[in-house]
């Protein structure tokens, strides 16, 4: 049995954006002040990808413009304390700052498939409500985190460690009802709630993946806190069926957590579960093989490229990948000794062998270890805003997006961060 249709052909445009979290926010609006026309194609019917739809909060101190603008506006409006936020007041704001820099927002609207001339991407097919649309562009930009995009255009790309494993999904959650000054008089250390979650183990009111407290994060100006607390792991983020199972079985495993801290934490036990989020957080899947591919070597050095056109001022962090323990964080001492980052050269976001797209946040040219660093969301946004910048610039000089000079991104760059 064979399936064909007629697809309707969209309206040309210069850039196509795939995904609408931090890497795609900075690549839209750093692709639309390059003077580009943009659009961006987001499954869901808001920005942020992790940062909302996951609930990984805090963003994390960061140093990008366009993460600083976005905070900006936060603060104004009382939703942002320091580098934690308001996810709903982040998706108004992520909103309005491409919408001003005159960014077209097709939400519910999923990457599908792409569009080629031989080893060119000639635009996308997209699937929403109104059924599928071939959109036709100069540059496409992947910031899709699994490198859908890239994958599917034929690129080539690795997965996880060397042996093909990778770092363990985590389910994050939101709980109101907290007497937060009683829980601060508790946890003083780590291992105030290290004891706690021994105590549930042991008696087994949550699973053994259950073991570290990655994370209990205030939302600015209320009595609730974001939980990163489990590990799950085994799962391939490409897979649907992993996914699903993941879901299915984190969700179960946050009603355990929850029970479990009103019953050993002081301070939760008038506690209540708000939401789960609405994605699986999913450190790791592919990572498209670029023209170079950062290592933990350049990590350790805190190396600086000739063609740095963003930067990662992160850690390695690297979760267990049987789901049992810690995350492993390296590098840190060779970040305070030396200047505190490592530049992420453009050839680390030009796919090798494939043309007119570009690759920008988790799923850019790392190694395992490396992109366990820059997988955060201020480096993912700093990404983006290079890419962006880079297809402005080929789609505007009608050139291939390899064939743009890391001179010219990062003079576009500074004129943006000076003007924006």
């Amino acid at each position: 049995m064979s399936y064909s249709r007629e697809i309707p052909l969209g309206e040309e445009t210069d850039v196509i954006v795939c995904g609408g979290g931090p890497a795609g926010i900075g690549a839209a609006a750093g692709a639309a002040r390059a003077g580009a026309r943009v659009t961006l194609l987001e499954q869901y019917g808001f920005l942020g990808g992790m940062a909302t739809a996951g609930l990984v909060l805090p963003f994390g101190d960061t140093q990008p413009a366009i993460a600083r603008e976005l905070f900006d506006r936060l603060e104004a409006r009382g939703a942002a304390n320091g580098w934690n936020y308001d996810p709903e007041t982040f998706k108004l704001e992520a909103n309005e700052l491409l919408l001003e820099a005159g960014v077209e927002l097709r939400f519910h609207t999923a990457f599908c498939d792409v569009m080629m001339s031989g080893n060119a991407v000639k635009g996308v097919v997209a699937l929403s409500k109104s059924g599928l649309e071939a959109l036709p562009c100069r540059v496409v930009i992947d910031c899709t985190a699994d490198g859908d995009v890239a994958a599917s255009a034929g690129a080539e790309f690795s997965k996880g460690r060397s042996d093909g494993r990778m770092q363990p999904v985590t389910l994050m959650f939101r709980m109101g009802g907290i007497d937060l000054e009683r829980y601060r008089n508790y946890e003083q250390s780590d291992d105030r709630m290290e004891k706690a979650l021994t105590k549930a183990r042991d008696a087994g009111d949550v699973s053994p993946f259950t073991c570290s407290v990655m994370g209990f994060v205030p939302v600015p100006g209320g009595r609730e806190v974001v939980i990163n607390l489990s590990n799950f792991p085994g799962i391939d983020g490409t897979n649907a069926r992993d996914l699903s199972r993941a879901e299915i079985e984190t969700r179960r495993e946050v009603f355990r957590i929850t029970a479990a801290l009103r019953k050993y934490v002081p301070g939760f036990e008038q506690a209540y579960l708000i939401d789960t989020a609405a994605h699986l957080g999913v450190r790791e899947t592919r990572q498209i093989i670029g023209e170079y591919v950062l290592t933990a070597e350049d990590i350790f050095e805190a190396k600086k490229f000739e063609d740095g056109v963003a930067r990662n001022i992160f850690e390695i962090d690297i979760h267990p990948l049987d789901g049992i323990g810690r995350a492993s964080h390296t590098a840190k001492e060779v970040f305070r000794a030396k200047e505190p980052w490592v530049d992420i050269p453009y050839r680390c976001l030009v796919p090798r062998k494939i043309d007119n797209i570009l690759v920008a946040g988790r799923c850019f040219s790392a190694t395992h270890e490396a992109m366990g660093a820059a997988r955060r969301m201020g480096p993912c946004m700093d990404m983006g805003h290079a890419a962006g910048a880079a297809a402005g610039l080929a789609a505007r000089q009608n050139i291939k997006p390899r064939e743009i000079s890391a001179a010219a991104v990062q003079q576009e760059l500074q004129r943006q961060n000076a003007s924006g």
